[in-house]
């Protein structure tokens, strides 16, 4: 009895709580970072930030709402819901329920600025001893993974074991700990912490692939806006460029750097230059694997009975 009592509460509330948790998120991430931002800046340019707050929760509770509605529509009538061509939720061009990346990079272009002028200008000197410092701005940066997360699960209603549930958890599973990644790269901006003073140059190699790193999860909504969700394949050109993005401008330069600084500046090395090697090879062999699938779709399309057929037609 209890136990569906406890079905039928998960049924109604859906991904109602998900969604009130990631506004709530959103909320706390922004007042942080615009505090750091406003704070240190001192001037009334700054303030240009809650702005941005403001038109990204307005972007992220529009998807939600968008999502609610589909996501109803599609349980009472699953057919009905399929021929629905409003661009809002669903179109040959957009995908399905495109304001999940809309909403997604409407927030990165307002987190990448504070992120850049935070760690660029104000993070070297941060003091452990005070409540806004360095600790607090490392985790408000770190809970992107957890808006990630709740804003994915937001716009589905994959049921566990299925193959589409399978396929969502598989191409979301790495952003995640890309977005910690990140977060524990910016840590040797920290000077009071690290001790190691930096160049310029690569100071701002730093800050920017972390910011480019923010941008990258939203191709990854833009993925499942046109797979459906997981209803439909991908196309392999898109997990070619998906994976090939993240050796470029994740793994690849965050491996490289890391090592240099280990090298050249006697930095400690960071346990995250496993994840790094790990991902570069399991990323390499996802491209070279769809790579041949697709060569070998492409023999099957141009092969000797095609060519046979095509000759024919000529005579």
């Amino acid at each position: 009895m209890a136990q569906k009592v406890i079905s039928r509460m998960c049924d109604k509330l859906g991904q109602t709580p998900a969604r009130i948790l990631c506004v709530l998120v959103l909320i706390f991430q922004g007042a942080v970072l615009d505090y750091y931002v406003i704070t240190y800046s001192k001037t009334n340019a700054a303030y240009a930030f809650l702005v941005a707050d403001v038109v990204t929760l307005g972007m992220c509770i529009a998807a939600f709402v968008v999502s609610y509605l589909y996501l109803k529509q599609i349980e009472k009538d699953p057919v009905s819901s399929n021929r629905n061509n409003t661009s809002f939720i669903h179109g040959d061009k957009v995908g399905l329920l495109p304001l999940s990346y809309v909403a997604w990079f409407v927030y990165a272009s307002g987190m990448v600025p504070r992120m850049a002028i935070i760690f660029k200008h104000y993070a070297a000197g941060l003091s452990e001893e005070d409540f806004f410092g360095p600790n607090l701005l490392k985790f408000a940066v770190a809970v992107t993974a957890i808006i990630f997360l709740l804003l994915v699960l937001s716009h589905h209603n994959a049921k566990p074991t299925t193959s589409q549930k399978y396929y969502i958890e598989t191409l979301t599973a790495s952003v995640p700990f890309d977005i910690l990644d990140s977060v524990e790269f910016l840590e040797i901006l920290f000077i009071q912490e690290s001790r190691v003073a930096l160049p310029f140059t690569l100071e701002d190699f730093i800050i920017a692939f972390p910011c480019i790193n923010i941008f990258l999860p939203g191709l990854c909504f833009v993925v499942l806006s046109f797979s459906k969700y997981g209803l439909n394949e991908v196309s392999k050109f898109a997990r070619i460029l998906y994976a090939l993005l993240h050796i470029l401008f994740v793994d690849l330069p965050f491996l490289v750097i890391r090592m240099y600084l280990w090298h050249a500046l006697d930095r400690d090395i960071s346990v995250f230059v496993v994840k790094n090697i790990i991902m570069i090879f399991l990323e390499a062999s996802d491209i070279s694997n769809t790579g041949k699938e697709m060569w070998e779709e492409d023999e099957t399309v141009d092969g000797p009975e095609s060519i046979e057929l095509q000759s024919t037609q000529k005579l």
